[in-house]
């Protein structure tokens, strides 16, 4: 699979513009797949938009911007006695759009139970759809129950069921600082049971913490974070929450004003080429 086929680039990217008119701007600027998100706290959805019927209209909108897609963010805590009813809208939207991997949280710790209560009953669901629950490491809050990859590595391999996995996102794991190791060893703990991969980049303002486009903040793509264990055949998504930024390094906040087109393109363009360079070269 060449660099470039396995990449795609998640709409939070478009937060602020109409859906269709963004689509049209991740292909304009070189993008070959989106991944659709559904993030509470990252962009404004309702959840009545978990329909089949609304799946397929999703579909369609992809068809029309000649993108594909593999995965699909429709994160919620798994960890509430409504989450089985919540995650199966999420597989009934993302099977009709077409996406065999849907991304969502965990929960914290002190809802442990709920959570693999929870997974217990969307098993056969998982099994039925030809289905992954990539479950993801968090970039912010407290008390996670998936604060890692080493540790939801641990999590994953203890459900023993090849539908559940990990999305491991790069970015999330350097702002939640719960890593008892560099990011680069964590990432390693987590590839064997990782389904798809996050990469989102962060610079620092003063005390700031703000999204940046890969290559261009603190992490090191390109520079000192190798990539060279990755498998080849791995989903790669690029995770670029344009509008949103950590003051003091603390909860997430919108600003007000939404970039432009131009904006969106160059960032998109300077993402993707980052990546597809430092796949080609085996370092990102």
């Amino acid at each position: 699979m060449s660099a470039r086929a396995r990449i795609s680039v998640s709409t939070v990217v478009l937060d602020g513009h109409g859906f269709e008119r963004g689509l049209e701007l991740l292909a304009m600027a070189g993008a070959r797949s989106a991944e659709p998100a559904f993030i509470e706290g990252y962009m404004p959805f309702e959840e009545t938009t978990f329909t089949e019927t609304s799946g397929l209209a999703l579909a369609c909108s992809l068809r029309n911007a000649g993108l594909g897609m593999r995965a699909l963010s429709a994160h919620t805590d798994l960890g509430h006695a409504t989450s089985v009813e919540k995650l199966r809208r999420r597989l009934d939207f993302a099977a009709a759009a077409g996406a065999r991997i849907v991304i969502s949280n965990a929960t914290s710790t002190d809802r442990a139970g709920a959570f693999l209560d929870t997974i217990a009953a969307i098993q056969p669901d998982l099994a039925a759809r030809d289905m992954i629950l990539a479950l993801e490491n968090p970039g912010h809050g407290h008390h996670a129950l998936l604060p890692d990859g080493a540790r939801g590595a641990a999590l994953v391999a203890s459900l023993a069921d090849p539908r559940i996995r990990l999305n491991y996102d790069i970015g999330n794991a350097t702002s939640y600082g719960a890593r008892a190791t560099s990011v680069a060893d964590d990432l390693a703990a987590a590839l064997p049971v990782t389904a798809h991969l996050h990469l989102k980049d962060l610079g620092s303002s003063g005390k700031d913490w703000h999204f940046c486009p890969l290559g261009q903040g603190d992490i090191g793509y390109g520079t000192t974070l190798a990539l060279d264990r990755i498998p080849t055949d791995l989903p790669i998504g690029i995770e670029h929450p344009i509008r949103l930024w950590r003051p003091e390094r603390g909860d997430l906040q919108r600003r007000a004003a939404v970039p432009d087109e131009a904006t969106v393109i160059a960032a998109v363009r300077a993402a993707l080429a980052c990546v597809t360079t430092a796949l080609a070269s085996g370092r990102a």
